[in-house]
Order: structure tokens, then C-alpha cells, then sequence
């Protein structure tokens, strides 16, 4: 590794009390997803905190990045992957992983290649490491039915145990996933449980929900089966004489790729269009495709309401971020969801699949959007409070030290 990080080797004797972390992903920035996400800020934010990164990557087909790059306090390094079966692909170059001897292993995901051979490593050496599976030993089992979980039980039955049950810690964002893992067979006291972070300053200044005298709903998020975007869909067709009145807008953003390999993310955004097509809602409902930094940051800024009907999250990282924006949800109870909604206070929650429940209560803001207003200002007193960045770093390098005396 040519990277300043380090030879690891030849900072050991160092009187430091700074800790090396190399860390694994195999979807990284310039793709942006919620574990891309979450790796990156944590490595900026934990620089910070006396804690050096090194992310190794892999490259992704279309995006043109270094293999060595400096970012925001860390180092990434991106690897060559070939041939493989769903995410689990051969590496080419896998020297970054084995041969590098950090303070200890930060495993983000499960079920992929680079996984394998950092928890492969880890244990050869004696190093300490963590698996952050970002809602991946259960998630399958949510959102696909019959032969299509079969590869991923094939692959547990022959990997979990060398490579999540022997971790020092499995890092989870909420309760629901904690409890996941403890039913997967994770011990219990190897459970830690640290939030995704977001900062509120992040998103800036914006206009108050429900003072333009208009509604702008929102959706970010992968377009996949297991969003079930047609519940919204559904719910807007039944106020659609309502929504001319009252100035309503969806925005959908996001790019048509799926949870799981064996889900096919095109026929489903098909199938959205053609739905809004059928309903007569064309003129309330925008398919923006992905959109990324500024571009994202204004559609977040200008929405009144985020609504958000996904069968199963882990966590749900736009829901954090639109409450980040100070921004009212409606959500089905998964992951964040439940922490962060309140009933009447923050916004509401609504049962998965229950289109009338959810026109009732979008109903209900529509009529009355000054209402917006209050549930804002709660939601970013939420995120404030128990979210920011600076706070879930510290968990994570108090995790980390401890893991080390």
C-alpha cells in the first residue's frame, strides 16, 4: 500500500494514541448508497477523533476514479474485481486486504468477496474487527420469498460463523436490527448499536413546510420492489381531485436499482410509470432519477413532506436526512422510521400495504398544511439531539478503543 496511511508495520512502534482502521466496501464514492454513504462520513468525522482510515474499495463499471485518493482525512484504495455470482466477486488485487497489518478491521456489508478476506485476515493475524452488516443478514428474508433466498442461506450456512459470529462486535443502527441479528445467531453481547449520523447544517436554511401555500411531497431512495412506491402511488389516485387545489407535487428520486440481485429494479420503475400513468396523476408526479450533492440537497430544501412506504430498512438513511432538513415524514414502521415518528408530532406512521391509511393522512396535511410547521420543527429537534455526525463518531471511536484494552 503506497498510501501515507501507512506501512502499518512501520508505525507500530510509534508512542501514538492514534488507532489505524482499515475498512471494507465494495461500493464506494463516486456510487453513492447508504453504506457508501455511512462509510465515508464516518472516516472523515473519526480523523477527527485521532482515528486514520483506510478504505479499500473496488472499482464500479462507469465511474472513472484513482485507484489511490486522498479525501477528507483518510485514504481510499480501489481494487480490480472480475467474475463472480451476485456480490460475491473474485478481487484481483487482494494484497490491500491480506498483507496490511491495522489496529483492527472495520467489515462494512456481508456476503461479498472483500468481507471474506479482511474476516479471513483478521483472524489469521489476531487482529480485532468489526462487521457493520447494514441490514444484511435479515434483509432478504423481508423483501424476497421462495428459491430467490436460497443463495444467500447457502452462502450462511458456510460463511456466517468465520465471519459474523466471530466478530469482536456486529455494529447495527436501530433496535429492529439489533434484535435481527440476535435471531440470526449473533451473540447478544456483541451487539453494539450506533445510529447512522446527519447533520442538520448540512441542508441549510429553507422555507417552512406548509408556509408557501402549496404541498411538495418527496421520495429519495433506490426504485426497487421493496419500496413499494405504488402504495403511495395508490393513495394519491384517491385524493386526485384534491391535489390541483392544493398545489401537490411528488418528486420520486432515484435511480432504478434493486435490493437484491434477484429483483429487477427496470420492470418495476416500468411498471411505476404506467401505474401513474393509469391513476391520471402525470401532472403531480415527477420520476427525477438519481440526483446527487447540490442537486439533492434542493429537492430535500424545498419539500414539504417526505413519504416513504418501504416494506423492510435496517435504517433508512433518507428518512434521517430528510428529518435532517427539518422536513415532516409519513412512513410504513421500519427501521428509523420508528425511532424518529411520532404520531401527530413529527409526522405519522402507517401500516405497510394500507393505501387508505396513508391517503388519510396525507389528506390530512393537505388540508391543513400550516400543521407542517410544528411537526418541522420537533423532527429537527430530533435529529439535533441524538444524530449529528460529531456524536455517532465518538461512539464509534469509543467502540473502537475499547475493542483494543
Amino acid at each position: 500500500v503506497s498510501l501515507p496511511f501507512v506501512d502499518p508495520r512501520s508505525r507500530c512502534s510509534l508512542m501514538t494514541d492514534r488507532v489505524s482502521v482499515l475498512r471494507t466496501i465494495r461500493i464506494f464514492y463516486p456510487h453513492v448508497t447508504g453504506p457508501a454513504n455511512q462509510a465515508y462520513w464516518i472516516s472523515k468525522y473519526l480523523a477527527e477523533n485521532d482515528v486514520d482510515s483506510l478504505v479499500v474499495t473496488t472499482h464500479r463499471q462507469g465511474f472513472d476514479a484513482p485507484a489511490e485518493q486522498s479525501m477528507e482525512g483518510f485514504h481510499v484504495r480501489r481494487i480490480d474485481e472480475s467474475i463472480g455470482v451476485m456480490a460475491y466477486r473474485h478481487v484481483v488485487e487482494p494484497a490491500p486486504i491480506v498483507e496490511a497489518t491495522p489496529d483492527l478491521y472495520h467489515i462494512h456489508c456481508y456476503r461479498d468477496r472483500l468481507c471474506s478476506l479482511a474476516a479471513d485476515a483478521a483472524t489469521r493475524r489476531g487482529i480485532p474487527f468489526v462487521v457493520q452488516p447494514h441490514g444484511a443478514l435479515a434483509m432478504y428474508r423481508h423483501i424476497l420469498d421462495g428459491w430467490r433466498q436460497w443463495p444467500y442461506r447457502v452462502f450462511d450456512r458456510f460463511r456466517f460463523t468465520r465471519e459474523v459470529s466471530a466478530a469482536d462486535r456486529v455494529v447495527v443502527a436501530t433496535a429492529q436490527e439489533a434484535q435481527e441479528a440476535i435471531e440470526c445467531g449473533v451473540d447478544e453481547a456483541r451487539v453494539e448499536i450506533i445510529p447512522v449520523g446527519a447533520d442538520p447544517i448540512d441542508f441549510g436554511s429553507r422555507v417552512a413546510p406548509g408556509s408557501k401555500g402549496s404541498v411538495r411531497a418527496l421520495f429519495v431512495g433506490r426504485i426497487s420492489p421493496n419500496r413499494n412506491v405504488e402504495q403511495i402511488l395508490k393513495a394519491l389516485g384517491k385524493l386526485r381531485d384534491q391535489l390541483e387545489s392544493a398545489g401537490f407535487q411528488l418528486d420520486l428520486v432515484g435511480p432504478a436499482e434493486s435490493t437484491s440481485s434477484v429483483q429487477d429494479a427496470d420492470s418495476y420503475l416500468t411498471m411505476l410509470k404506467s401505474l401513474t400513468e393509469r391513476l391520471g396523476l402525470t401532472r403531480f408526479v415527477s420520476f427525477r432519477g438519481p440526483l446527487f450533492n447540490q442537486d439533492l440537497r434542493n429537492v430535500y430544501r424545498n419539500a414539504d413532506l417526505f413519504l416513504y412506504t418501504s416494506r423492510y430498512e435496517n435504517f433508512g438513511q433518507t428518512v434521517l436526512e430528510a428529518a435532517a432538513c427539518g422536513c415532516p415524514v409519513i412512513a410504513t414502521p421500519t427501521g428509523v422510521a420508528s425511532d424518529l415518528v411520532e404520531d401527530d408530532r413529527t409526522g405519522y406512521l402507517v401500516p405497510h400495504g394500507d393505501v387508505d391509511a396513508l391517503a388519510e393522512r396525507i389528506r390530512g396535511v393537505i388540508d391543513r398544511p400550516s400543521r407542517l410547521t410544528g411537526f418541522s420543527n420537533a423532527i429537527l429537534a430530533e435529529v439535533t439531539q441524538r444524530y449529528r455526525w460529531s456524536t455517532v463518531a465518538g461512539m464509534y471511536s469509543d467502540l473502537y478503543r475499547q475493542m483494543l484494552h
